[in-house]
């Protein structure tokens, strides 16, 4: 801007730099060049402030126990004063709606136009934060609480649509690389036309960045994926488009936090659930109740039945249950029956793995495009 505009159309703020010993009652004075290099890396503010025309800035100040947003622009009208300026006085800056996040300066706009479209004129002060620089010494720097709005983070960008955007993505590199594939979908689309993207670096590494971010998977997307899987289809249709039985099993293999976050559920439309004791993990139990989490408590706490009772079993865990009964009681007892059933077979063929007991309950579903039963599996598969 310097290179672009008279020198009497422009005025150049330098920021004043301090520094003194920590934990000591001496005066400022004036920093020496370590101290503003470091504060050049600590503060907000910038060394040198550019005041002209249509310069548009980002704030944040704080000022009588207010914060000012720092994704909200501001645009400077008016030159202020030179004496005010070297002085460090407040100036008058207008303020855009918290709507706006991208603006262009229209020289052919008068101050009213921009008061009728919702910019305010208000305040602006100086900031003058200390700030640690080592064990030995710590650095202020006095300047006005503004930096030159030139470039965005994707989170502020994201919903907006704007001009152009210049940026890089290098995923062999710690300073340019992104870490979830949203992030590259908002880049992607905050302009209307593909063109108006510029990519900064090798053409090569930008590309194979993008494919590689693309096929990148977080801790979550394998159990979403299970869950849509479970709730979002009715039946799978094979080659002769012919709906085959609904995906009616569901195992915590990919959920990515430990046992214990697994959620138990809370409504009350009935289950039929798989124990097994911490203590003895070759003693199981089945059972049914319409709420859950009230059962397991009392399975634990002595008031469930003779064998669950036995102190030397307790505490139990949910290994596995059943749902989707729709408040079905005869449906529940005779899902319970078979699938005590199925593993006492299971006991009679010399199985014994709880693993394999709890997964049996998937035999004991009723083959039913009408009865909405899963079995969930509350373990890590091997």
């Amino acid at each position: 801007m310097k290179t672009q505009l008279s020198e009497n159309d422009y005025y150049e703020s330098k920021a004043e730099d301090y520094e003194k010993s920590q934990h000591s009652l001496e005066d400022w004075r004036i920093a020496s060049t370590f101290t503003t290099e470091k504060l050049n890396k600590l503060c907000k503010e910038p060394k040198k402030l550019l005041f002209f025309v249509g310069a548009v800035y980002e704030c944040h100040t704080t000022r009588k126990k207010k914060f000012r947003t720092h994704t909200q622009l501001e645009i400077l009208l008016d030159i202020p004063v030179i004496e005010d300026l070297k002085s460090f006085r407040d100036i008058y800056v207008y303020v855009a709606p918290r709507c706006l996040k991208d603006f262009k300066y229209n020289p052919l706009k008068s101050k009213e136009t921009y008061v009728n479209e919702g910019w305010q004129k208000r305040k602006i002060g100086t900031n003058q934060n200390t700030h640690a620089l080592n064990h030995t010494k710590k650095g202020e720097r006095k300047q006005y609480g503004l930096k030159h709005f030139v470039t965005s983070t994707l989170h502020v960008l994201q919903g907006l649509t704007i001009e152009g955007i210049a940026t890089e993505i290098n995923m062999f590199s710690n300073e340019y690389n992104l870490w979830d594939v949203a992030q590259l979908l908002v880049l992607l689309s905050r302009t209307r036309r593909a063109k108006d993207i510029i990519f900064v670096g090798d053409h090569d590494t930008t590309i194979q960045s993008i494919l590689k971010l693309m096929t990148m998977t977080s801790q979550w997307t394998d159990y979403i994926e299970n869950v849509i899987r479970l709730v979002g289809n009715a039946g799978i249709e094979n080659e002769n488009n012919v709906e085959t039985n609904r995906i009616r099993i569901f195992n915590f293999e990919s959920y990515p936090l430990e046992y214990r976050s697994i959620p138990i559920p809370r409504c009350n439309t009935g289950y039929v659930y798989f124990l097994v004791s911490v203590k003895d993990t070759s003693k199981t139990y089945i059972g049914q109740t319409m709420d859950l989490t009230k059962r397991i408590n009392q399975h634990n706490s002595g008031y469930g039945t003779d064998f669950t009772n036995q102190i030397d079993l307790r505490p139990w865990v949910i290994y596995a249950f059943i749902s989707g009964f729709e408040r079905r009681r005869r449906l529940m007892m005779s899902v319970e029956k078979n699938w005590q059933a199925r593993r006492q077979y299971e006991f009679s063929r010399g199985v014994r793995d709880p693993k394999e007991l709890a997964r049996a309950g998937e035999v004991v579903i009723p083959n039913n495009e009408h009865t909405s039963l899963c079995l969930l599996l509350c373990f890590k598969c091997c």
